[in-house]
């Protein structure tokens, strides 16, 4: 770059992504930039695809749309924001989509893929890899959105892992903002508090439940 005409301080400001994090980083075993001029992200679009192998994460990492564990991958992402073994000035988060893997569907739920589109026989009788619309924004959810109303993975709908509200408050934490913010003053509806705050209040729901049976049992 400076045999192109950048100068020094125009390198520095340029960016590059670090298809080495989250664990073979530094890939030649010493930073060949300053780390700081690099971009860490958990998990990314190519990482999703079948035989994809552009990163091997072990188990410093964790992709979502294949591994399916919301709890692996939410403390990932807050690890992005924590980890100090790198000067990373840009962190990234992906929300993606859930693949329809029953019929080995993997494009995007616009609706532009459905086979409930097609205009004629050939299409109906040749298209087996339909992927249904699925409503990309939705102010009323919170973040991993990625479970039917029967509690299992769904196919075919966004994962909004950027509305969710313990990734976002690592991420406020690692931008130095405060993290005394409730749902409602970063945007999202108020039933999206953290887990460890849902945690402590189905304790004390169960706790004052076992509190009354006690107190029928004294009366």
């Amino acid at each position: 770059m400076n045999a192109a005409g950048l100068n020094d301080n125009d390198v520095y400001k340029i960016k590059i992504w670090e298809s080495a994090y989250p664990k073979e980083f530094p890939i030649c075993g010493y930073w060949e930039i300053p780390s700081e001029r690099y971009v860490a992200e958990n998990d990314c679009s190519d990482d999703q695809f079948p035989g994809s192998s552009s990163r091997d994460m072990g188990n410093a990492g964790s992709v979502l749309v294949k591994e399916k564990d919301v709890g692996k991958h939410r403390g990932f992402e807050q690890e992005l924001f924590t980890r100090t073994d790198g000067d990373w000035q840009i962190k990234l988060v992906l929300s993606s989509y859930t693949f329809r893997d029953s019929v080995g569907a993997y494009g995007f739920p616009d609706g532009l893929s459905d086979c409930s589109r097609c205009m004629n026989q050939t299409c109906s009788s040749t298209c087996s890899k339909s992927m249904p619309y699925s409503k990309a924004h939705d102010p009323t959810v919170c973040g991993y959105t990625v479970y039917d109303s029967s509690n299992n993975w769904a196919e075919g709908v966004y994962t909004r892992v950027h509305r969710d509200m313990d990734v976002i408050l690592a991420m406020r934490q690692w931008m130095g903002l405060s993290t005394d913010v409730s749902p409602s003053d970063v945007g999202l509806p108020s039933q999206c508090t953290p887990v460890s705050e849902q945690w402590t209040k189905s304790r004390e729901d169960s706790q004052g439940f076992l509190d009354i049976q006690q107190e029928a049992i004294n009366i």
